[in-house]
């Protein structure tokens, strides 16, 4: 598995590097948690430990291929959704911007063929005074024996105040494996407040947030369906650093304030675990890059 995650990764970097550079900006990035369920986790286990890091990898880059039309495509690896490759068109304009394009399910099942679904965005805005974006990813066909569909779906309201921007996110993902019984159904949701604070002229900028996830496994056979769920309130700190003009560096760490279990799981908690999600990585700009050239 491992190697075919790399396989996809040298597909997007020779893809990206095919494009005009002048005009590329790359983020690359590795995370790691243990605020989630290990992809084979069985019916029968009734703990949660922590005591796994669940690690993925990610990596895009965003083409300016004219002043309103932009191209996004990448990789990315969740513990929830498994494996996804999209590419995304979308066009701006002062007051709105929509995307479309094509969302892909790789390796994720003993099949080699990748999962065909769509990636759409929405996004309306008042400049400087507030925004209501919209991003719904999926893979709908299901069911027949090795087949699985992947969902995501957020939506953004947000406000502009002196040197912060202040928004609520509503976010959903869904992973639903038919290659064998009992049938697996991987969903998290998650309500978050976030304080994205910046100031002109300094070379860092913060994000403060706070949210409540509620996370469950169903393990569905004929006819019963027997449910993990964990419950966790979430507090996170994050912050961009420019190094350079042309190159920004992010460091996102998350933790539970506290972890509670439910159905199959009643009476776990986090009391004696400390629970993180952590993300870090590189934002470059060639086109800063190439005109500093």
């Amino acid at each position: 598995m491992k190697r075919r995650k790399l396989i996809v990764l040298l597909i997007f970097i020779i893809f990206t590097a095919s494009t005009s550079l002048a005009a590329l900006e790359i983020n690359a990035g590795f995370r790691i948690e243990n605020i989630s369920f290990k992809n084979d986790r069985t019916k029968t286990e009734t703990t949660f430990n922590g005591l796994t890091f669940p690690w993925g990898l990610a990596i895009s880059g965003n083409h300016v291929i004219s002043d309103n039309l932009i191209m996004e495509a990448g990789y990315y690896n969740d513990p929830i959704l498994r494996n996804i490759s999209y590419a995304l068109f979308s066009f701006k304009h002062q007051y709105f911007n929509v995307g479309v394009g094509p969302f892909l399910g790789v390796f994720n099942a003993s099949t080699y063929m990748p999962k065909l679904g769509l990636s759409t965005s929405a996004e309306l805005s008042l400049p400087g005074i507030l925004f209501l974006s919209f991003r719904a990813d999926n893979i709908m066909t299901l069911i027949q024996s090795d087949d699985y569909t992947q969902e995501l779906n957020e939506i953004a309201f947000g406000f502009y105040v002196p040197n912060a921007i202040c928004s609520f996110t509503i976010l959903t993902k869904q992973f639903t494996d038919n290659t064998a019984l009992p049938r697996i159904i991987d969903k998290v949701s998650r309500y978050s407040l976030q304080a994205d604070i910046f100031q002109k002229n300094v070379p860092y900028r913060l994000m403060l947030s706070f949210a409540y996830e509620n996370m469950f496994r169903d393990f569905v056979e004929t006819a019963i369906t027997t449910r993990h769920t964990l419950n966790s309130i979430i507090m996170g700190t994050a912050f961009d650093l420019n190094i350079r003009d042309n190159l920004v560096f992010t460091f996102d760490l998350e933790s539970s304030i506290y972890t509670f279990g439910q159905d199959e799981l009643l009476g776990v908690s986090s009391s004696d675990k400390f629970l993180f999600r952590l993300y870090t990585g590189v934002k470059m700009n060639l086109s800063d890059y190439f005109k500093n050239k």
